[in-house]
């Protein structure tokens, strides 16, 4: 059972993609079938878009362990006197 906390939404990222038709169909296959498995829940897609994307993450570091930080971005140069 999946539980979202009571949190502020501008604390998420937006996060967009193109999938195909087969892919979108399957999200919403797959809504249906954990809405019929857990009723009360009427998980939209969005819902199921971020728990499936919470388990690929956590079995992808079960499989290669902690990912690494993201290096910081290399600072831009600048002219002297500009």
């Amino acid at each position: 059972m999946f539980i979202m906390a009571d949190t502020d939404s501008s604390d998420f990222a937006i996060v967009s993609a193109r999938i195909s038709p087969g892919t979108s169909d399957k999200l919403s296959r797959y809504a249906h079938f954990i809405n019929e498995k857990q009723p009360g829940l009427n998980a939209k897609l969005g819902t199921i878009v971020r728990m499936l994307i919470v388990q690929a993450l956590d079995q992808a570091e079960k499989e290669h362990g902690p990912f690494p930080p993201i290096p910081p971005p290399p600072k831009k140069w600048r002219r002297p006197g500009a």
